[in-house]
């Protein structure tokens, strides 16, 4: 029989495929609650499918994932957002045709308490140029608004565990810089614990506490995110030198 976990997740040796191929094999990592984790590593090296592993959008073919000491890789991946994970996926998929405010609201569809409207108002101080085009179409947004929607979207569900797939892709540094800010306030005022997945690896081990590398679907390396900014592979491989 399978004993729960020590740590607030543990995801242990997950491994998924897609048709025959391995996306990833034996990736085990775990982290307790209030952390800001990183997941750096190449293109294709298996970082988005560990997400959707976590979330239950992919399906393991070997391993065990535990949350909050509940094994959870059994578990449909509308209810492990009703558990309190939610994932912001890569490529800012807002539902371009509906308002900023509708959009918003569709995070809180797992919701059962009477909590929406004030959570709403919340976020919308949290992001004040969503509040200025509240009636606005989604579509219409630039890609730094539209992250801050998906954020926001996510963060309406009142998730203990936030995964993010690459909030930094295709941004201005300067609004990169807004996002990683973002990210700390986030973790810092609501207590959520954060998976940051990014090819920025530099903005990654900057805001995180502990990182994981991986490598063509493995774990290649883990340590503090302090530690990996200083290594030598690290550096040439994922930080430019």
């Amino acid at each position: 029989m399978a004993v729960s976990s020590t740590k607030y997740f543990e995801a242990r040796r997950m491994s998924v495929r897609y048709d025959r191929v391995k996306a990833i094999a034996d990736v085990s990592i775990g982290f307790d609650a209030g952390q800001i984790i990183s997941l750096i590593g190449a293109n294709g090296a298996g970082k988005s499918t560990s997400l959707r592993a976590i979330t239950g959008l992919a399906s393991l073919t070997e391993g065990e994932i535990w949350f909050d000491d509940q094994r959870i890789d059994k578990i449909p991946a509308a209810k492990r957002v009703a558990m309190g994970i939610a994932m912001v996926p890569e490529g800012r998929r807002v539902f371009p045709l509906m308002s900023i405010r509708d959009n918003l609201l569709m995070g809180a569809y797992t919701r059962r308490d009477n909590a929406v409207k004030r959570d709403l108002e919340r976020i919308l101080d949290r992001f004040p140029r969503l509040r200025e085009r509240f009636k606005q179409q989604a579509g219409t947004l630039s890609g730094g608004e539209q992250e801050m929607l998906v954020i926001g979207r996510a963060l309406m569900s009142k998730p203990r565990l936030l995964l993010l797939d690459e909030p930094s892709l295709g941004l201005a540094p300067l609004v990169v810089r807004d996002i990683a800010r973002l990210i700390l306030e986030i973790n810092r005022d609501e207590g959520t614990t954060i998976v940051l997945v990014e090819q920025n690896s530099r903005m990654a081990l900057r805001i995180s506490q502990y990182a994981y590398v991986l490598e063509n679907g493995h774990i290649g390396l883990e340590g503090a995110s302090q530690d990996l900014l200083n290594d030598e592979k690290v550096k040439q491989l994922y930080l430019g030198g």
